[in-house]
C-alpha cells in the first residue's frame, strides 16, 4: 500500500502535466509510496492518450488514470471520486499545473507525518504544506491550497475535500475544519510545491482556469454552495464528527 495518493483532474494541459511529471520522476525517492491518479472526462480522448504515452515514458512512477463524464463539481466528482479509488494512506488534493520543487519530499514529508500521529492514535490528520499562491483576500490566512488528508480523517467525514463546494475555496475549508479539532499540521519549512499559473503570475489565465472561475462565480451566490456560509455552518457540524471520533480513540 502506498503513503501517498496523489489526486489530478486534468484536462488538456499536455505541457503542464509532462511537467508536472518530469518534476515527480526528479523528486521521488521511493516510487512504491506514491501513487498519481489523474481524472480524466470520458469526452477527452487526447488527454487520455496523452497519459497512456506517459505511463510509457516515466516507467519509474506509479500513474494511473479513471475516466468519467464531465461535471461542474471539482471536488464532488473529481477528488471526492478519485479518492474512494485511491489506495494510499493519505491523499493529496493537486492541481496539473504543479512543479514538485524538494528532491526526497516523499520521506520527509511521511516522516515527519509519522512523527506528528505518533502520539494521536485518531489518525486525523491534514497536512498543510506550503505553496507559493497568493491568497484571494488579505484578511484571510496563509492556509495550504493543495490539503494532504488521511485516509482515516476521509473515512470519517465521507469525503476528501468538501462536496457543496464546487471548485475554488474547499481547500480553505479544510484549513477552518481541521484547526478547529487541532489536527493541522502546518509543514511550512520550505516550499514544497511551487504553482505555476496565472494566480501566481507564472502563466496566461487558460480555458481550464477560465471555466473553474466562471462556474465558481455563478454558484457561490446559491447558499448551499456559498463557501462562507459552509465554513460557518457546516464545518462547526463536521468539527464535532471528528472531535467525537478522536476522543472515542482517547478511550480505547
Amino acid at each position: 500500500m502506498p503513503f501517498f495518493s496523489l489526486i489530478c483532474p486534468t484536462r488538456d494541459r499536455m505541457i503542464e502535466r509532462s511537467r508536472l511529471l518530469n518534476s515527480l520522476e526528479d523528486t521521488i525517492t521511493d516510487s512504491s509510496q506514491v501513487e498519481i491518479i489523474f481524472i480524466i472526462d470520458k469526452d477527452d480522448l487526447r488527454t487520455q492518450n496523452s497519459i497512456k504515452d506517459s505511463i510509457e515514458r516515466h516507467k519509474k512512477l506509479n500513474i494511473k488514470y479513471y475516466a468519467r463524464n464531465r461535471s461542474y463539481f471539482l471536488n464532488r466528482d473529481y477528488y471526492n471520486w478519485a479518492s474512494g479509488l485511491a489506495e494510499g494512506e493519505y491523499h493529496w488534493a493537486i492541481g496539473d499545473d504543479l512543479v514538485f520543487k524538494v528532491k526526497g519530499w516523499d520521506t520527509i514529508i511521511s516522516e515527519k507525518i509519522k512523527e506528528y500521529v505518533k502520539f494521536r492514535p485518531d489518525n486525523i490528520v491534514c497536512a498543510a504544506i506550503k505553496d507559493n499562491t497568493p491568497k484571494p483576500s488579505y484578511h484571510l490566512p496563509k492556509f495550504p491550497c493543495f490539503p494532504l488528508v488521511s485516509k482515516t480523517a476521509i473515512r470519517v467525514l465521507g469525503f476528501l475535500l468538501h462536496p457543496n463546494i464546487p471548485t475554488w475555496g474547499a481547500d480553505y475549508a479544510l484549513y477552518c475544519l481541521y484547526k478547529k479539532v487541532n489536527r493541522l499540521l502546518l509543514i511550512e519549512d520550505r516550499i514544497y510545491i511551487e504553482h505555476i499559473s496565472y494566480h501566481t503570475k507564472q502563466a496566461n489565465e487558460d480555458a481550464i482556469s477560465k471555466r473553474i472561475g466562471l462556474i465558481f462565480n455563478q454558484l457561490k451566490m446559491i447558499p448551499l454552495y456559498n463557501v462562507d456560509r459552509i465554513v460557518k455552518e457546516e464545518v462547526p457540524l463536521q468539527a464535532n464528527i471528528l472531535m467525537r471520533y478522536i476522543n472515542e480513540r482517547k478511550e480505547l
